[in-house]
């Protein structure tokens, strides 16, 4: 990503780590982050703010995470944010849910590797192009 390329992403995490990560990332380049502990607060958020992206984090307890993903593909007002999906080793391609995201970030996460993946996915749209669909961004 270029500097001040003004980029919002709403991360959905009930913890504040991965938020960081992406955080210092987009900072350094003018962007910004929203956080969402919940499925009910990323719809609101997302409603209302129109992130440029979206990333969830999967390994969330209670599958969160896939609440979140389902609810903001069924709005009409979110169903075209693009999703980056933050998956853990133990469930690469387990869970149909995957194939519902537009990128696919495996762990180890780090800020590099899901910049890249929101750096895809903004590519794609500003030249107008459907989401790549289902991208896994691997080590």
């Amino acid at each position: 990503m270029r500097k001040h390329c003004s980029v919002c992403a709403l991360v959905v995490d009930t913890g504040c780590r991965v938020c960081e990560r992406v955080g210092h990332v987009l900072h350094d380049v003018g962007g910004r982050v929203l956080r969402a502990a919940s499925p009910a607060e990323a719809v609101a958020t997302a409603g209302a703010r129109r992130p440029d992206v979206v990333l969830i984090n999967l390994a969330l307890p209670r599958r969160i995470g896939n609440y979140a993903l389902s609810w903001l593909r069924l709005e009409e007002g979110t169903a075209s944010i693009p999703v980056v999906l933050l998956v853990d080793q133990g469930r690469w391609g387990r869970r149909g849910t995957d194939a519902a995201g537009d990128v696919v970030v495996p762990r180890p996460w780090s800020a590099e590797r899901v910049a890249a993946a929101m750096r895809r996915l903004l590519r794609s749209r500003d030249r107008g192009a459907r989401s790549p669909g289902n991208v896994w961004v691997t080590p």
